[in-house]
């Protein structure tokens, strides 16, 4: 089968990228297709980061002079930090075509045979501290096969104004499996069963991750 799954590999740090890349051999060692979608929101880009970082420090966003400052100092490490892991995840990940907003993503969906979230904190809010309903699957064509693994919330609970469009696309997945026991106590009070599984970069051993740092 062909395995199209949304996670959060543009954050340009080593977790985001290693839990994609542990997915991604994961899948494939199944003897599955695989693919990651190149969905970064708008607020993720690298080119955004650095304000939407600033739009949640009011100590800093308050006054110019100390947004000029704060973006002084912060712009040009994020753009280097964001061009090395943008080569890196083009050398590791096989992705697809890029999509920056959920609209996109219904537009034109990825074909594929199941449609899966995770690993990584997909389901608490994204850098903007907002809720994104694309890693809930909104955008899959109905009658989609849906499946998570090693989902996260990040926090316990989800805002009333997002909760029933969320927990509706939670309910059409085939399958759910979550990272954390509050995850699962938390969907479980929901009426939503779900697994527990070990975070992806677990399933590879010892001397994959030797191979890839060689």
């Amino acid at each position: 089968m062909k395995v199209s799954c949304i996670t959060r590999h543009a954050i340009s740090n080593y977790g985001s990228l290693l839990q994609a890349y542990a997915t991604q051999r994961a899948v494939e060692s199944l003897g599955h297709e695989f693919e990651i979608m190149d969905y970064v929101p708008a607020c993720e880009d690298v080119s955004q980061q650095v304000r939407t970082l600033l739009s949640t420090k009011p100590s800093w966003n308050g006054n110019p002079l100390k947004k000029s400052v704060y973006r002084l100092l912060m712009e040009p490490e994020t753009r280097v930090a964001g061009k090395r892991f943008a080569r890196e995840r083009s050398q590791l990940l096989k992705m697809s075509p890029h999509y920056a907003s959920l609209e996109e993503l219904k537009a034109n969906p990825p074909k594929a045979d199941v449609y899966m979230t995770g690993s990584d904190q997909v389901w608490g809010p994204i850098s903007s501290g907002t809720y994104d309903l694309s890693y809930a699957l909104e955008f899959a064509p109905e009658g989609a096969r849906r499946i998570s693994y090693a989902a996260s919330f990040g926090k316990k609970n989800i805002p009333d104004s997002v909760r029933p469009r969320f927990l509706e696309d939670l309910r059409a997945y085939e399958a759910v499996f979550v990272r954390e026991d509050a995850a699962r106590e938390q969907l479980a009070s929901w009426g939503i069963e779900a697994g527990q599984v070990v975070d992806p970069t677990l399933l590879l051993d010892g001397e994959a991750w030797r191979r890839m740092a060689a």
